[in-house]
């Protein structure tokens, strides 16, 4: 897949590029998990993909080979870790 098209469907988040495991962090992210072939997306709490996964110490590579996407049936997975929306209500920039 070509850099440019990545980019578009990709660039309305902001990714934790840093994170690598589900561990990381103390685990206070969201997984966003993107079918390359499809474009299919869907999102996950970490505690949900730490049931999918078995381990808490699992690496995003590692889980990357081993989901199949529900639409189009390819292991073609990318996962990356997002932040945690704010709750309705919390500012930005409390005082």
């Amino acid at each position: 897949m070509d850099g440019n098209r990545e980019q578009s469907y990709r660039s309305h988040m902001r990714v934790l590029n840093h994170i690598r495991k589900l561990d990381d962090c103390f685990g206070q992210f969201r997984i966003q998990v993107t079918c390359r072939a499809c474009h299919k997306t869907r999102e996950f709490t970490n505690e949900e993909m730490v049931r999918l996964a078995r381990s808490k110490t699992a690496s995003f590579a590692e889980l990357a080979d081993r989901l199949v996407c529900t639409v189009c049936q390819l292991k073609q997975s990318e996962i990356v870790a997002v932040p945690e929306p704010r709750p309705r209500g919390v500012n930005k920039h409390p005082r």
